[in-house]
């Protein structure tokens, strides 16, 4: 599945990347998210559950950031397994300055498997597309304050 979107970040990007690169952030930001460890540089271990629909699972992992361009680009590779599937993806994240604040570019691939994948494409998209929604809603508040 093919992912996209824009947001705007009432904040400097140099704030923003401060934001999106914060473990501890991350961490509460990620709807679901229980763990994020840091094992190495820009490598990190995830454990966190997830319900789609009638499927409801835990699943640990890796995040992985690459090509980080301070203030204006990274790249994160994310891979996560449990009992109901698997969870797989890769983003493009773009900051630009807008309006006196940042505009905040992704765009990504996002494949699932397993019990997860047999709930439809259709649901499995709206689930991401309002935990993007989430996480970004809270960058915006953590902006804010």
């Amino acid at each position: 599945m093919r992912v996209e979107g824009t947001y705007q970040v009432p904040a400097p990007p140099e704030r923003v990347w401060q934001i999106l690169l914060d473990p501890a952030f991350i961490r509460q930001a990620i709807p679901g998210c229980e763990q994020l460890v840091q094992e190495g540089d820009g490598i990190y271990r995830i454990s966190m559950r997830a319900s789609l629909g009638p499927v409801k699972s835990s699943f640990t992992g890796q995040v992985r950031l690459d090509d980080l361009r301070p203030h204006h680009h990274y790249c994160m590779l994310t891979s996560a397994q449990g009992p109901a599937g698997f969870l797989n993806g890769s983003a493009a994240i773009d900051l630009a300055p807008k309006d006196g604040g940042t505009e905040v570019r992704y765009s990504g691939d996002v494949q699932v498997g397993g019990m997860l994948a047999a709930v439809g494409s259709r649901m499995v998209e709206a689930a991401f597309r309002k935990s993007v929604n989430d996480f970004f809603t809270a960058v915006t508040n953590q902006a804010r304050s």
